[in-house]
């Protein structure tokens, strides 16, 4: 097991003692690998928690930011209680579970427990356990192949002036002609544009362009966007962003994955 502490990563194996209340997961990465479009997949995920943060012997509910991704937590029966260095632990195992209709794309997320005062447990507890739970995650990963492809998988905006619009062009690639037919771009953010049009260079695979545009208009700071491909039969391809904050040396709080886009404005 590793866990996440305020001075590093520890691992109690070696170590023999846990330096903070943060949980400990099983793994820091969980990746569901690569798998065809309307295929699920399953990864197991074990959690340890100091027993103080489980109220009645009962786990925070663990979240995932991926919509996509289900957590579903063994019986409360099955859950286990160990002493370590006089305190009691508990430890529980989860499944998470990839819905067969996740997007096709690059998977980037997370699982993670609420913070205390999100958690819904109303425990005593110091300041510094505040963030305790909040304060670790697992990362989700993996890759779903569909019959569209785009490249890049993702689009790296970086610091640009303020007051101008800037544009990026990705490449849509189809199984077959047949499969192009039919496409639209959808942009979740109202500064981002996205439309496609026929490619401008032969390419060896049937193929469209997928032109963002981020407004002129969009306001100075970070701006999170998402851009997803629709194809005629249903299938939806995501393209994430990276965050890139010019004024932060650290990525998103300094999480493993970047699963959405920021556009910095100086």
């Amino acid at each position: 097991f590793f866990f996440q502490a305020e001075d590093g990563i520890r691992d109690y194996k070696v170590t023999g003692v846990q330096t903070c209340a943060l949980p400990i997961f099983s793994s820091r990465v969980v990746s569901f690998g690569t798998l065809k479009a309307g295929k699920g997949a399953s990864q197991s995920l074990t959690a340890t928690l100091n027993a103080r943060f489980a109220k009645g012997g009962i786990f925070p509910k663990l979240l995932s930011t991926l919509p996509e991704v289900e957590v579903v937590p063994a019986p409360e029966s099955s859950v286990k209680s160990v002493e370590r260095e006089g305190k009691r632990f508990l430890i529980q195992e989860y499944t998470l579970r990839l819905k067969p209709n996740a997007a096709i794309g690059t998977l980037q997320g997370e699982v993670y427990f609420p913070s205390l005062e999100k958690s819904g447990q109303h425990i005593k507890h110091s300041p510094r356990d505040v963030d305790a739970l909040g304060g670790a995650w697992v990362s989700l990963a993996g890759e779903v192949e569909g019959s569209i492809t785009a490249m890049p998988k993702v689009v790296a905006f970086g610091s640009v002036e303020a007051g101008r619009a800037f544009v990026r062009e990705v490449t849509i690639f189809g199984e077959d002609k047949e499969t192009l037919k039919g496409l639209r771009a959808e942009s979740g953010n109202t500064y981002v544009e996205a439309h496609l049009e026929e490619s401008r260079e032969e390419q060896k695979r049937p193929a469209k362009l997928l032109v963002l545009k981020v407004s002129e208009k969009t306001p100075v700071g970070g701006l999170q966007a998402e851009i997803t491909v629709v194809s005629a039969k249903g299938e939806r391809l995501i393209i994430p962003i990276l965050l890139k904050d010019r004024k932060s040396t650290r990525l998103n709080s300094s999480h493993l994955v970047i699963s959405y886009a920021v556009f910095c404005l100086k």
